[in-house]
């Protein structure tokens, strides 16, 4: 027996719309789950709780933007960076052009961008 992979993770808001809206636009299908919100994308689950809501289970010191992700795109290189490019014309806070980046199945280029609450997103793709 072994752990093997992440079922979801959690993050917290003060700003749930905007937080909604954003991952809406990163392409997650989002569902109210009473209390949290349900974000998912093919295999990734985030469960979005806003501060302070007392849902429980929780972390000790739930703290907006205090998360960092990767992401991995189901696309290659070209496509990356032209989504790169329309998230910066959408106005979102994208740092940088792609660089290298080593992930979980070696070599793969990446970008970052901040979500409403200041978490570090980064978008990767190995080149498919």
């Amino acid at each position: 027996m072994r752990i093997s992979k992440i079922d979801h993770v959690v993050m917290t808001t003060d700003v749930v719309d905007e937080c909604l809206k954003f991952y809406r636009m990163l392409g997650f299908s989002i569902r109210d789950a009473q209390g949290r919100y349900e974000l998912t994308a093919g295999d990734v689950r985030i469960n979005l709780y806003r501060r302070g809501d007392g849902v429980y289970p929780h972390a000790d010191n739930m703290q907006p933007g205090s998360t960092d992700l990767c992401f991995e795109l189901d696309g290659n290189i070209d496509e990356l960076r032209m989504l790169r490019d329309y998230f910066e014309k959408q106005g979102l806070d994208v740092s940088g052009s792609l660089v290298p980046r080593n992930g979980l199945r070696g070599a793969m280029q990446s970008f970052y961008l901040r979500d409403p609450d200041g978490n570090s997103i980064e978008i990767s793709s190995y080149g498919g």
